[in-house]
């Protein structure tokens, strides 16, 4: 008991969780999808198969998931997630829509009708976009079919109406027939959930009945036979729920007749069924009893699901024959069978919740590995970044630091040559300013001299009696003495004496003739 117990408690909780993750990943999905429509638009991409190369990869999937949807789910929601993002990835607006159905069908297929609707709505809104009415008007079928299972009746009839006009804009014969099928089913469904008048007064099997007249009507192609078998089985359901089994006869014998010739064993059986009761609602019991057997035959040969429901209309029909013990028995069956079925569809439950739990959980760890891979991804571009920039300031402070250096050595060369220069400006105007002095001891002093002893000897010749010889070499000296104060004046000159360099000519003569006249003449 115990043990019981801790799994029903296990079950709830992964089931809990999974229901946690399927609507995070649903809300992730229509997110995706949103975002990939929007691209779309703003890239202003083409609608149609030539503008993605993917086209064949995303059809394939989209096949592929739509066939293994109830035997293989997971396999299908991988194959869905792939096809959407090569969709994402070429942006065509048609291969989103087309990925958006397929999850609608995906869940659709499994009776998850809540989870189907925002996704067709979702290919609902590409399709009104990209104006293909075609498109349009089969999702509003899908929609319409998920309005009767969800018993509103309203929306599912608008849904309908307005696939009908696009339909009929086109005069697509086949899915006009179709479309009054489905109203027809929708008028024979809402008598089992809405209360109003009509309902009594059976106006709407009436509809129903109308509908399905105008389905066949609209099919003559022997092509068209599974569809005309189809709508008259309909009409059977609903002559057996006004209690006109021989209509419904007439119906269902056509529908059994033409699935014969198909050969199609579950459609057969199916009409099999409907078959046996009407006869039972005929009161021919045995005709029942004999096609439910034959029913039972064929569905354990050919592996058809449903047979503990065929045990149970056998029970009711023995039981109206008055064969009481075989109703007890064939009643017995159907507790079995059934009992049988729900153990299996509740260990298959378990079953799909752990497969789609662990699934769940994979997702999620390749999701963080992804997350870590990108975050790894970052750190490293930033870090690379961050090195580079580091190497280029190092760069820029050494270019800095050594473009300081030359222009201090530049500085420092140039304070040389400005201190060279000056010593070389104060070497040259002390060589000047000797050459000064020079010219103007020369000129003011030895050459005033040298002028004096020339005029005093002068003034001795013309007082003095000097024998030839002696006039001679008196005047060989004078002559030797002129000759020594104009090589005198000369030098000096060249030398630029300071006198008559600085002071001017009348300064100058004054010191010459100061230095000229006798001490003991007056001035």
């Amino acid at each position: 008991m115990f043990n019981k117990i801790i799994l029903t408690l296990l079950i709830i909780i992964t089931l809990g969780l999974t229901l946690s993750i399927n609507a995070q990943n649903i809300d992730s999905l229509l997110q995706r999808i949103d975002i990939a429509t929007k691209q779309a638009i703003e890239e202003n991409k083409q609608i149609n198969s030539n503008t993605c190369k993917d086209s064949v990869n995303i059809k394939e999937r989209l096949m592929f998931a739509y066939q293994n949807t109830r035997t293989k789910p997971d396999s299908s929601f991988l194959l869905l997630n792939k096809a959407l993002s090569l969709s994402t990835k070429c942006g065509s607006l048609k291969y989103i829509s087309m990925s958006a159905e397929g999850f609608g069908d995906y869940f659709f297929n499994l009776e998850k009708y809540s989870n189907a609707t925002p996704f067709y709505l979702a290919s609902l809104k590409i399709e009104e976009i990209s104006k293909n009415e075609i498109r349009f008007a089969n999702i509003c079928i899908r929609l319409g079919i998920i309005y009767i299972h969800n018993e509103v009746t309203e929306k599912a009839l608008g849904y309908y109406q307005k696939a009908l006009s696009i339909y009929q804009k086109y005069n697509d014969t086949i899915n006009i027939a179709g479309t009054y099928s489905n109203i027809a089913h929708l008028h024979f469904e809402r008598n089992f959930w809405e209360q109003n008048p009509y309902i009594k007064s059976g106006k709407y099997y009436d509809s129903s009945i109308h509908y399905y007249k105008k389905a066949i009507a609209m099919l003559k192609s022997p092509e068209n036979d599974m569809l005309i078998a189809r709508f008259y089985q309909g009409m059977a359901s609903v002559y057996n729920r006004t209690e006109e089994p021989e209509k419904a006869l007439e119906c269902i014998e056509k529908t059994v007749n033409i699935y014969n010739k198909q050969k199609n064993p579950e459609q057969v059986c199916d009409a099999m069924y409907a078959l046996a009761i009407t006869y039972d609602n005929l009161g021919k019991h045995q005709l029942a009893i004999k096609n439910f057997h034959q029913l039972i035959d064929s569905s354990k040969k050919y592996n058809i699901s449903g047979i503990h429901w065929v045990y149970e209309k056998l029970a009711e029909a023995h039981y109206k024959a008055a064969d009481y013990k075989k109703s007890h028995e064939m009643y017995i069956m159907y507790i079995n069978t059934r009992d049988s079925i729900i153990n299996l569809e509740k260990s298959q439950q378990i079953l799909d919740i752990e497969t789609k739990y662990q699934t769940e959980k994979k997702e999620a760890t390749i999701a963080t590995l992804i997350k870590e891979k990108r975050l790894t991804r970052v750190i490293t571009i930033t870090a690379i970044t961050i090195l580079i920039l580091v190497i280029v300031v190092l760069f820029l402070i050494q270019k800095s630091i050594k473009t300081k250096k030359q222009l201090a050595e530049q500085q420092i060369e140039k304070l040389e040559q400005e201190k060279q220069l000056i010593a070389t400006r104060s070497v040259l105007k002390g060589e000047e300013a000797e050459r000064a002095r020079m010219a103007t001891d020369l000129h003011d002093g030895l050459g005033g001299l040298l002028s004096s002893a020339k005029i005093n000897l002068a003034s001795m010749k013309g007082n003095m009696i000097l024998t030839s010889e002696n006039v001679s070499l008196f005047n060989h000296a004078l002559s030797l003495l002129d000759s020594s104060i104009s090589e005198l004046r000369r030098v000096a000159h060249n030398l630029m004496p300071a006198t008559l360099n600085h002071y001017g000519l009348h300064t100058a003569l004054g010191d010459f003739a100061k230095q000229v006249s006798p001490h003991d003449q007056p001035k």
